[in-house]
């Protein structure tokens, strides 16, 4: 019998931020994306149980 714990099983969510073609300030939205990923985020998100996989 195969015994499977709890801490056996991850879920993965993978995150991903684009600027649409179309955007009405694709600027502000660069900004906004480059904020959420500046590597003195990082403390922020892995405080809150994210992991940073890859850029």
């Amino acid at each position: 019998m195969l015994h499977v714990s709890e801490n056996d099983i991850q879920l993965w969510t993978l995150f991903a931020a684009a600027v649409p073609v179309s955007s009405a300030d694709p600027t502000n939205a660069r900004a906004f994306i480059a904020a959420l990923t500046h590597p003195d985020m990082r403390k922020h998100w892995t405080d809150a149980g994210f992991e940073q996989v890859s850029r």
